[in-house]
């Protein structure tokens, strides 16, 4: 499956980052143990499941949902197992706000090398 050719990319864009924040909003408003403080976490994984979904389709949007989910919650009954506490004490625990912490550290140099790579290359590039 390829990219829609005759989409105009700034609505697709507008139509991804509306798409995000109403999944940061439902994430939000369900019945559900999030807080206000993820909805900027749930925006940015809405946007990026929207941008997959455009770009790859559903199927591959719908697995990275669950990946997520999957992932989290894992982490979750580990931290839970360990503590010898209850899943929902387990995502206030210290030990999992640890492992969040590492992987956003984590995700910020993954994104600043990927920035300075591409700044390199296209630096390399105009001048050659």
């Amino acid at each position: 499956w390829k990219n829609l050719r005759n989409v105009n990319m700034k609505k697709a864009l507008s139509v991804i980052v509306i798409v995000g924040i109403l999944f940061g909003a439902a994430h939000i408003f369900s019945d559900e143990a999030w807080s206000t403080g993820k909805l900027a976490q749930a925006i940015a994984s809405g946007i990026i499941i929207g941008w997959v979904y455009f770009r790859y389709g559903f199927v591959p949007a719908v697995l990275i949902h669950w990946a997520t989910n999957y992932f989290i919650f894992s982490y979750g009954y580990i931290v839970a197992d360990i503590n010898q506490i209850s899943i929902g004490d387990a995502f206030s625990h210290s030990l999992l706000n640890t492992l969040e912490l590492m992987l956003v550290v984590t995700g910020i140099i993954s994104v600043a090398v990927l920035v300075l790579n591409y700044v390199y290359s296209r630096k390399h590039t105009l001048e050659a």
